[in-house]
């Protein structure tokens, strides 16, 4: 693309034209799915990323007023935006892994033969959490049933990260002693 024309979208684009964001989203799709899969890992997760970014772009206007002179400066935002979205998205499945493997029975755990009626096993698990101090169990509801992030939860309750990093392993150990799931 001329210079020319290069300044020529940049302003269709600054001004909010849907045919100057159409080709934007066509010439520069597929490159931003890969890089989003180059962090994430996943294609069907990179191209939502990637999705939900120019969806957000049109709804919000983006680009309407940017002061871009340079497409290459343009590509170089696209870039750094989906690149840190990526990062994001795929900090937040770490932890989220992560969380469920701190949850998990231990290998080494002997079973009962007696199976649990499901009653029986939400009385326990309702006796479990009712062994946790308030704060213990609004921790463990946010990280394990609703999958926020330590960051979250300290943001929401108003105490520091490692606050809610001591709270989730007192209420993981009490959790486990209850449940009998301690060797």
């Amino acid at each position: 693309m001329e210079v020319q024309d290069q300044l020529i979208f940049l302003q269709k684009l600054q001004d909010g034209d849907l045919q100057a964001f159409e080709q934007l989203y066509r010439d520069t799709r597929a490159w931003l799915v890969v890089v989003a899969i180059t962090i994430v890992k996943e294609e069907a997760i990179a191209e939502e990323i990637v999705q939900d970014f120019f969806i957000n772009c049109w709804k919000e206007q983006t680009f309407t007023g940017t002061t871009f002179t340079r497409l290459e400066a343009l590509k170089a935002y696209l870039h750094r935006y989906i690149k840190n979205v990526s990062l994001n998205v795929y900090r937040k499945e770490s932890t989220r892994k992560k969380r469920i493997a701190e949850i998990m029975i231990p290998e080494d755990h002997v079973l009962q033969n007696d199976l649990l009626e499901p009653e029986e096993l939400t009385n326990r698990i309702s006796s479990a959490l009712d062994s946790l101090t308030p704060r213990e169990q609004t921790s463990f509801v946010l990280a394990y049933i609703h999958q926020k992030t330590r960051r979250e939860i300290a943001s929401q309750m108003q105490v520091s990260e490692n606050t809610v990093k001591t709270q989730l392993r007192i209420a993981l150990k009490k959790m486990r002693e209850v449940l009998n799931l301690t060797n």
